[in-house]
């Protein structure tokens, strides 16, 4: 008996957990991605999501935390730069994401960052339709640290690089700008008496990047974290020490 009354209750409790979506109704998600200096726009995918928590204790995936996740709808974007995306409409969702170019999809374009488009259910929706606005996006290329010793030659240098090749984040509500945080890193070293040295890496194009670089000599004598900004003179990051 305690048997049955558990599994008509673990019943209850998988179909609280699901997503559920209006019979015969479809949403429009559409807007424009602008590209620098007149690319030519690639086919980028684009998905659109609905996420929803039900219990309180979400799983983790990978653009947020949610017990269930849907794509709704899928389309690319056009020469024009332009996108439009049919979706099914979700009746309980919390949140709606939109993602340009998923990173774990295999039509996935290296060349171009990981977009997520995150609280597009607080837009306002007219004729079942979502307008996001004209959204800059800039291709990932290869960048250039160069690094530069002027003082404390004879110390050994630590340097950690933390820099974005992959993803951002972009809150259509608040307009956070491509929040990116610098999701990857590299690290690199230089011995003492070495001055200068180069490192190679790829970058979101003239985003910036951050540098926590440490000097030790029989124990650390200074550390710190700097944020450096894309220098257009020498088309690359200089960092002085």
């Amino acid at each position: 008996m305690h048997r049955i009354v558990l599994m008509v209750s673990l019943s209850f409790l998988c179909f609280g957990c699901e997503l559920t979506y209006e019979d015969n109704v479809r949403l429009l998600v559409k807007g424009t991605v602008i590209l620098p200096d007149k690319q030519q726009v690639p086919e980028l995918p684009i998905d659109v999501y609905a996420a929803g928590n039900f219990s309180g204790y979400p799983f983790i995936f990978a653009y947020g935390p949610s017990e269930d996740l849907d794509l709704m709808g899928t389309s690319n974007l056009n020469p024009n730069g332009e996108f439009n995306v049919t979706a099914i409409s979700p009746e309980n969702a919390d949140e709606i994401l939109m993602v340009i170019n998923d990173q774990y999809r295999m039509e996935h374009n290296k060349d171009w960052p990981t977009v997520v488009f995150t609280q597009m259910e607080e837009l306002d929706l007219k004729d079942y339709t979502y307008s996001i606005g004209p959204t800059p996006i800039k291709p990932i290329v290869e960048s250039r640290l160069n690094i530069k010793r002027i003082e404390n030659k004879t110390d050994s240098m630590y340097l950690s690089i933390r820099h974005n090749a992959s993803f951002i984040r972009k809150n259509v509500i608040y307009d956070d700008g491509m929040n990116g945080q610098w999701p990857d890193r590299i690290s690199t070293s230089l011995y003492p008496n070495v001055n200068q040295k180069t490192v190679v890496f790829r970058n979101i194009r003239h985003e910036s990047i951050q540098v926590y670089f440490r000097l030790f000599n029989n124990g650390i004598k200074r550390e710190t974290t700097l944020e450096i900004k894309f220098n257009q003179e020498t088309n690359g990051y200089e960092i002085r020490i």
